[in-house]
C-alpha cells in the first residue's frame, strides 16, 4: 500500500509542476489583471484625494505646493514628507511601466484649494496605460474618481472641457 501511494504522489508531482509553470505564462484572456490594475489605480487616486483633503484641512484649505513645480508631481510628495500619506506605492500607477517612480505617475493641479468646485479635476494619470480605449482615471476635488476616455482639458484651476 505504501508503494502505490508513493507512486501516486510522484506521478501527481510530475504532472503538477509543468501545469503550474505553464499557467503562470498564460496570457490574461479575460482581462482580470488589467481590471485589477485599473481598480488599484482608482484606489490610489482615492487615497491621494483623502490625503489632499486632510492636508487642506490643516493648511487653511490649500493643497500642497512645492516651489518651482511645473507638473504638481513633486507637490504630492509633500503628503509623504508631512505624514499625510505613508505608503509611497500610492504615487505609482500599477499599470504603468515604473519609469516615473521618483515623482509618481499622477499629474496634480497644485494651484487649487478645497474651495474649488467638487467637479474640478485635481489629479489624473500621467499616461494612458489602462488598455483600450485607454481611459484616464481622474480624481476630482470632491473625492470621486472617474475613468474618462481623454484627460481633462485646460490649465489647473479652470473648469476642463470634458
Amino acid at each position: 500500500m505504501k508503494t502505490s501511494s508513493l507512486k501516486y504522489l510522484l506521478v501527481f508531482i510530475v504532472i503538477l509542476f509543468p501545469v503550474l509553470s505553464f499557467s503562470q505564462n498564460i496570457p490574461d484572456f479575460f482581462g482580470a489583471k488589467t481590471k485589477g490594475k485599473k481598480a488599484q489605480c482608482i484606489n490610489n487616486l482615492r487615497q491621494l484625494g483623502l490625503s489632499l483633503n486632510m492636508y487642506a484641512m490643516d493648511h487653511d484649505g490649500k493643497f500642497p505646493r512645492s516651489k518651482g513645480n511645473t507638473t504638481g508631481k513633486k507637490s504630492l510628495g509633500l503628503l509623504k514628507k508631512y505624514g499625510y500619506l505613508t505608503n509611497k506605492s500610492l504615487f505609482i500607477c500599477p499599470a504603468g511601466n515604473g519609469t516615473s517612480a521618483t515623482d509618481g505617475d499622477y499629474f496634480y493641479a497644485y494651484l487649487l484649494t478645497d474651495a474649488a468646485p467638487s467637479n474640478q479635476p485635481v489629479a489624473v494619470d500621467d499616461n494612458a496605460h489602462h488598455g483600450s480605449p485607454k481611459p484616464y482615471n481622474i480624481l476630482y476635488v470632491g473625492g470621486q474618481v472617474i475613468a474618462k476616455s481623454r484627460p481633462p482639458q485646460g490649465p489647473p484651476g479652470k473648469n476642463p472641457t470634458n
